[in-house]
């Protein structure tokens, strides 16, 4: 657990006895950061060794906070302290993970539940290949061994491609294209890994030629690239291209989204302004900074960040602080690969801050939702599933 975000799944290893050190160490913090946590905890385990069927009623206290920081509609930061956001999503994410029974109450949202969580699995490991117009389909188990203009390309069945350049040989291009549903990763021929999110594309070179290095991305990744003091290394995005000599770095850039992401991790990085393709130094990150690109009004900054909160997908983990409802929608249906529609414009005002795990099934956001008594309801017709607000 921390400041920003809540680990629901941490409680529950408290509760098992299976939290390490490190993670009972967090937890014993949260404890004693306000004493209703402890009250609220307390209650928690009474309610499980008596082994109670009815919901556990949460202190009112709590109930009135919760009401008031999470369920309404989205307020400015400045109006609306991170630690009380904190405190929201502690009620909500650990109600939400040990409380069902509330939900049983609306048949139709439990009866859709129901079947996102079987229809619905989290993504795994697939992607398309497409070189010389060739596709080629990988996936958990599936080898690929292939000689092309360049080089070769090898996958022994694990989730990663693997490059090997043939010195003095002319270079084809390489499209890898990851589905909803999907993710994938791969190692080109100079040594740098790339590891792409669901709904994502790369467009790379079999081998890169003698005086620079560039890729072009649609949608997330995460970049290690290998240091090559004579071959700057540059991702192209819609907009602005990023020049590297090696280090690493969250790239964002959907083209469902207005703003796009470059989130540094470590080393340094500098942005390219893709019309005058002249350096904008005021614009070099150092780690921990993020640059932000808005496609709308073409506006950028850069901003210090926490840069888990952009690379938590990486250990297989949602995290959310203060997100609108549509943004946790759109990036949650491309990991489940689910359709929706959210019928009234007002709920996606609500916000939702707390930490998902990415390998649980589909349907468990949408429980915590209903626990934050964010007003809406589900229906799934016809391979849409819609948010219709109550």
């Amino acid at each position: 657990m921390s400041d920003k975000s809540i680990d629901w799944n941490l409680l529950r290893k408290v509760r098992n006895h299976t939290a390490d050190a490190r993670e009972r160490a967090a937890f014993e913090a949260w404890l004693r950061a306000d004493s209703r946590h402890r009250a609220y905890y307390e209650r928690l385990r009474e309610a499980e060794t008596r082994r109670e069927d009815r919901p556990l009623r949460v202190d009112e206290t709590f109930d009135e906070l919760r009401k008031s920081l999470v369920s309404r509609p989205a307020v400015s930061r400045s109006s609306f302290p991170i630690r009380y956001a904190a405190v929201a999503a502690v009620i909500l994410l650990c109600v939400a993970g040990v409380v069902w029974q509330q939900f049983s109450n609306d048949h139709e949202t439990e009866r859709v539940c129901d079947l996102l969580a079987r229809e619905y699995l989290p993504a795994s490991d697939r992607a398309m290949l497409i070189v010389n117009d060739t596709c080629y389909n990988l996936g958990r188990g599936e080898n690929l061994s292939l000689d092309v203009a360049g080089g070769r390309i090898e996958n022994d069945g694990s989730e990663r491609l693997k490059y090997s350049a043939d010195a003095g040989t002319r270079a084809v291009q390489n499209r890898l294209v990851i589905p909803r549903g999907g993710f994938y990763s791969v190692c080109l021929e100079d040594g740098t890994v790339v590891t792409l999110n669901a709904e994502s594309e790369l467009i790379y070179p079999s081998v890169f030629d003698a005086h620079s290095r560039e890729v072009e991305l649609r949608g997330e990744a995460f970049f290690e690239v290998a240091h090559d003091a004579d071959r700057p290394f540059y991702v192209r995005v819609s907009g602005y291209r990023i020049q590297v000599l090696g280090t690493r770095f969250n790239v964002s850039a959907y083209e469902d989204e207005s703003l796009h992401h470059t989130t540094l991790v470590e080393g340094s990085v500098r942005i390219l302004d893709e019309s005058s393709q002249t350096v904008c130094r005021e614009l070099l990150l150092r780690p921990g900074e993020q640059f932000s690109h808005d496609l709308t009004t073409s506006r950028s900054m850069v901003t210090r960040v926490d840069t888990r909160r952009y690379t938590a997908w990486l250990e297989g983990e949602f995290v959310f602080d203060n997100t609108p409802l549509g943004d946790v929608l759109r990036t949650v249906s491309r990991w489940y690969d689910f359709r929706y529609e959210i019928t009234d414009p007002a709920l996606e005002k609500y916000t939702f801050s707390g930490q998902i795990s990415m390998k649980g099934t589909s349907d468990y956001l949408f429980r915590v939702l209903h626990e934050a008594y964010i007003p809406v309801t589900l229906r799934f017709e016809e391979g849409i599933l819609y948010l219709d607000k109550r």
